[in-house]
């Protein structure tokens, strides 16, 4: 019973320091590195944020990376401002609930987005989605090389911090919205002046 308890308290502890750390954020890499950093999974070793665009009729009509993150091993992410085939990634990341696959080769991932996640060195991903409301904003990935068996601790954990982070995702873009809109504003009110 005491050694569940600790592990119940050092568990509580991590997920505090992770979210203390996704909070301090300020940008979308500081959130990425606070949530791939978050439970010292060593095989983790990239990871990559990529938000959603939708046209007028509220269909999925862009998938861009936006942030990444990289632990100096293996293969690098893909960089920031790649655009990702919704014909093989929109129906994967378009998702309720975070999907972990310990192993690509041995779990039913669909043949195309297979052979893409090989062909970019990755053997184990979790792919965890950011929701407001009923309102998908994108997908943060976690992503190892090697076989990684994703925890009970870490499916537990990563739900909550993702989260808190479509939150801080969500208010930064709001944020850079009115920065841009008061910038629109004061150059037409110069123009008209």
């Amino acid at each position: 019973l005491l050694g569940k308890l600790q592990v119940s308290l050092d568990e509580t502890e991590t997920l505090y320091n992770a979210s203390h750390s996704l909070a301090l954020a300020s940008t979308l890499d500081e959130m990425v590195q606070a949530v791939a950093l978050s439970l010292n999974t060593p095989t983790i070793n990239r990871a990559a944020l990529a938000l959603f665009e939708h046209n007028a009729k509220n269909e999925l009509s862009s998938l861009k990376v936006e942030s990444t993150w990289h632990s100096g091993q293996g293969t690098p992410p893909p960089s920031v401002g790649t655009q990702l085939p919704l014909n093989v990634y929109g129906k994967a990341f378009s998702s309720a609930n975070p999907i972990f696959y310990s192993d690509i080769f041995e779990s039913r991932v669909p043949g195309a987005f297979r052979d893409l996640l090989a062909h970019e060195n990755i053997r184990s991903l979790a792919i965890l989605p950011l929701w407001i409301g009923k309102r998908q904003l994108g997908v943060l990935l976690l992503q190892a090389e090697d076989r990684h068996v994703f925890t009970e601790r870490e499916t537990r954990s990563y739900p909550p911090l993702i989260d808190q982070m479509a939150t801080a995702v969500e208010n930064l873009r709001l944020f850079q919205q009115t920065q841009d809109a008061l910038a629109e504003t004061g150059l037409l009110y110069e123009i008209s002046s």
